[in-house]
This record gives structure tokens, C-alpha cells and sequence, in this order.
């Protein structure tokens, strides 16, 4: 035998804070599986699911109109709540396309939306050509915007230019 004092056992320390890093370690990536694409999501899918009394604010964006018809940038700015349908309106009965035909075409305009349940969602709007690759005297370039994953094609790229242009005066400067 040797003269060494017996050592009481160690206390079980090391399984209690392994254990308890185990359950947080799972609760936070239930949240983030479950929680975050929530907060993520896209708030709307289409404009027709826009109404002007849902919406909290609108920002829009119009650039790249040197080719399209010469005019400078418009905004960006905040619309008035007073032209929300008015700057919607030309999104409106758009068809939904599976893909575009050919490239998007060049970036138009850009709505940030937040709704007033604070989802926010952007709305990306590009032009194209008419077939033929060039702009015909009076003949207007197609319109191309995209929601989340959902794209759609119709109308013209100058109604967008017009209604952003009219509204620009009562919004207030986003820069």
C-alpha cells in the first residue's frame, strides 16, 4: 500500500456543460432552419398581391435610359402612398413566363417594397429589344421585371419610365 490520501472522485462537470452546449447548439439551428427563411421570404409573388393600403413604404429606382430613350436616371426616391397604384399599375395583368425567351435584357428600374406587416420584397425590371435586335421609330421596348423566382414579360419599359417620372415631384429623395 502506498502513503498517498485517497482522492474523492472528480465531479461530473465535463458531461453537464457538453450536454447543455449539445441543447443550445440545437435550439439555435431550429431557428435558423425554421425562423430565417420566414424572414426572408419573398412578401409578395406578383403585383397583383400588392395593394396600395398594404404597403408602409416604396422606393423606386429608374436607370439605364440612355438607350432606351435618352432620358436621365429618375430617384432614387420614396413615393408618396398617394401614387402606389399609380406606380403599379403598369405591373398589373403581366403574364408570369416560365423563362425569359432570350438575356433579360438591360436593368430599368428597381421597387423596394416594405409592406405593413414589415416583410419587405423588390421588384427588378429590365427592357428588351423588339425581335429584330434594334428600336423601330415609335415602337416601344418590352417590358421584363422579376419577383423572388417569378418573372414576368408584357407591357411596355416606357410605361415604367413614365408613371416614375410623374410621381418623382411628391416622393422624397432616398439618397
Amino acid at each position: 500500500m502506498s502513503d498517498a490520501p485517497e482522492r474523492a472522485p472528480a465531479p461530473k462537470f465535463g458531461k453537464a456543460v457538453a450536454l447543455i452546449v449539445a441543447l443550445i447548439v440545437i435550439v439555435l439551428a431550429g431557428v435558423a432552419v425554421v425562423v430565417f427563411p420566414l424572414l426572408m421570404a419573398q412578401s409578395f409573388e406578383s403585383a397583383e398581391e400588392l395593394t396600395p393600403e398594404n404597403i408602409k413604404s416604396f422606393r423606386v429606382f429608374v436607370m439605364n435610359r440612355k438607350e432606351l430613350d435618352g432620358g436621365e436616371d429618375i430617384g432614387p426616391y420614396y413615393a408618396a402612398e398617394e401614387d402606389y397604384a399609380t406606380l403599379l399599375a403598369p405591373l398589373k395583368g403581366v403574364p408570369e413566363v416560365p423563362q425569359f425567351a432570350d438575356a433579360r435584357g438591360p436593368w430599368l428600374a428597381e421597387y423596394r417594397i416594405q409592406t405593413k406587416n414589415g416583410r419587405k420584397g423588390t421588384i427588378k425590371m429590365y427592357w428588351v429589344l423588339p425581335p429584330g435586335g434594334r428600336m423601330p421609330a415609335g415602337d416601344a421596348a418590352k417590358l421584363r421585371f422579376q419577383i423572388g423566382p417569378h418573372l414576368f414579360e408584357g407591357g411596355r419599359a416606357t410605361s415604367i419610365v413614365a408613371v416614375a417620372d410623374e410621381c418623382a415631384s411628391r416622393g422624397r429623395s432616398a439618397k
